[in-house]
């Protein structure tokens, strides 16, 4: 299907100019092409995510205004990304937000199977959309210990296999691909040296990380890195912000006991919900993760699938109760991060 987009997209689009286009050409042009519709699609389903999570509640977005005013500023939010530059380049970044988006539009809509095939090709796209698999894990733990599931015994445990079962599978392709890696490289007829990960069968994509990127647990805290902690450390308190802001009684609960009436959340976003929190339990997974174990300047790409950042921008932005230091401090970080890395990105210097 990919070969078919690459050689006939050239031909549709720029029909008049195809024939003295060369091989090389027609798959840069279409490269460009899918991934910058896919950025539109990936738009599109945040704005639809938005409200589909943001008009269910019956306090609404009380805190800017209605949740079609909330979808409008976060994909506006989402366009000035400061990792957009990825989502235009031949990059996997917007593929990756479309089914990532759809596959949480999905989850709160109640489609889980069609969830489960989305995240499935996120991971198959990124190996990060395993964590995509925690909203399983997240029905889950709503299945075993919330006091007030309506289900009979049969039934939750049924669904927690289910639940189970659908967490595994967003996690398969990442294992498909090793197990391919490993019979690729790792195999008696191979024509070269057998690599020192072959003794372990799921080890390649650790390996590979560890050995050429560093990448590890408190690797990169380096005093020589102080300069990409400093260029992370904007996304870092927006993010933390955004999750400071969800903090309630049912975030440390995970929604799994009655909220005390004298402890009613006047948090982020209006009342507590948990097909609402569980956006910012995923915020907060991936900022402690790209803090602790990545190359830190990579959260920008490493946050550009997550909706919540989004959300936590769009409103210290909109909010009336925002000074307008705080405004104009995350426009001009959006901004400025984008123009940057297209100016630096695009002249071959290192960005994000």
């Amino acid at each position: 299907a990919e070969n078919v987009l690459h050689h006939l997209l050239p031909h549709l689009v720029f029909m008049p100019a195809a024939t003295q286009l060369t091989e090389a050409d027609k798959l840069l042009l279409s490269g460009l092409l899918i991934s910058n519709l896919m950025f539109v699609l990936a738009t599109c389903c945040l704005a639809k995510l938005t409200l589909c999570v943001f008009s269910s509640s019956s306090s609404g977005a009380t805190t800017i205004g209605n949740s079609r005013s909330l979808a409008v500023v976060s994909s506006l939010m989402f366009m000035l990304t400061p990792a957009s530059v990825f989502s235009s380049a031949m990059y996997t970044e917007s593929l990756f937000c479309v089914v990532s988006f759809f596959g949480m539009l999905c989850w709160v809509t109640n489609h889980k199977s069609f969830a489960t095939i989305s995240f499935c090709l996120a991971t198959a796209t990124r190996s990060n959309g395993m964590l995509l698999s925690g909203f399983f894990a997240f029905d889950m733990l709503h299945l075993l210990f919330n006091r007030h599931c309506q289900f009979g015994c049969l039934k939750r445990a049924w669904l927690v296999l289910l639940a189970i079962a659908r967490c595994l599978l967003v996690v398969l392709p990442y294992i498909l691909f090793q197990q391919e890696a490993h019979a690729w490289y790792c195999s008696q007829n191979a024509q070269q040296p057998v690599p020192a990960w072959c003794d372990r069968p799921w080890r390649l994509y650790n390996y590979v990380q560890q050995q050429y990127w560093n990448v590890g647990f408190l690797r990169y805290w380096e005093v020589s890195q102080i300069p990409n902690f400093g260029l992370a450390m904007p996304a870092i308190i927006l993010s933390l912000v955004t999750v400071r802001g969800r903090f309630s009684y049912d975030f440390f609960t995970l929604g799994l006991t009655q909220i005390p009436s004298h402890l009613h959340s006047h948090a982020l976003l209006g009342q507590s919900i948990s097909h609402v929190q569980v956006f910012f339990y995923y915020l907060l997974a991936q900022v402690l993760f790209a803090v602790f174990v990545m190359h830190i300047q990579v959260i920008t790409r490493f946050l550009l699938a997550s909706p919540a950042f989004y959300w936590g921008a769009a409103l210290v932005v909109t909010s009336p109760a925002t000074l307008t230091f705080w405004k104009l401090a995350v426009v001009r970080f959006f901004l400025v991060w984008w123009l940057l890395g297209l100016a630096l990105f695009c002249n071959f210097y290192p960005w994000t």
